[in-house]
């Protein structure tokens, strides 16, 4: 069982040190092998304050009581995000059409930038359900790199024209433990989608 865990967490790791809003890469398309547990992990949601589109706080409380899928972009990125957000907004429509109770956020990691007003645009833009995923924004970008280090083992990192941040979707369960990431650049959200509803299921 300990080597298991070292080489899922060996795996985890590997992945979010790659992915980063600069990387691109071959996901090889839609693949029902999408998905990595990482329930031994215990990994979780640490404690945060922010505000979504509309300006109203949100914190790590309110993400509990229900499954919530997570990801990170903003708004100005030059790159992975014009993938990553649809993705989302297909995870979105998925959890719409199957009637799964489970609720989607997009952690800005450019909030000096992303207003509130900003992210209600861009959700739009989006087709976003805002009952549904909520855009958070009202925090430091030292708060967001300690969110990314600290509950997805992964980096925020500034660079030239663009902010290096995972490009993984995570699955959050009702008490806040990080429990599945997924590949947030392939075309295919259905196992995204499928394990939403079998964990809602259960």
């Amino acid at each position: 069982m300990k080597q298991q865990i070292i080489k899922t967490a060996s795996i985890f790791m590997l992945a979010v040190v790659l992915s980063g809003c600069g990387w691109l890469y071959d996901t090889g398309g839609a693949s029902s092998e999408n998905g990595q547990d990482t329930s031994d992990l215990d990994l979780e949601m640490i404690e945060f304050t922010a505000v979504n589109q509309f300006e109203e706080e949100v914190t790590e409380a309110d993400m509990e009581g229900k499954y919530s899928v997570v990801n990170m972009a903003f708004t100005r990125c030059p790159s992975v995000c014009t993938m990553l957000t649809p993705n989302m907004g297909m995870v979105q429509d998925g959890i719409e059409e199957e009637g799964i109770d489970a609720s989607l956020y997009t952690f800005t990691v450019d909030p000096e930038f992303d207003s509130p007003e900003r992210l209600e645009h861009y959700g739009e833009a989006y087709a976003a359900n805002f009952d549904v995923w909520q855009f958070l924004t009202g925090y430091e970008l030292e708060d967001i790199q300690q969110i990314a280090n600290e509950t997805f083992n992964s980096v925020v990192q500034p660079a030239e024209d663009d902010i290096m941040h995972t490009t993984y979707f995570f699955i959050v369960d009702p008490n806040n433990q990080v429990i599945r990431f997924y590949d947030g650049l392939a075309d295919d959200v259905s196992p995204i989608v499928e394990d939403l509803k079998e964990l809602t299921n259960e």
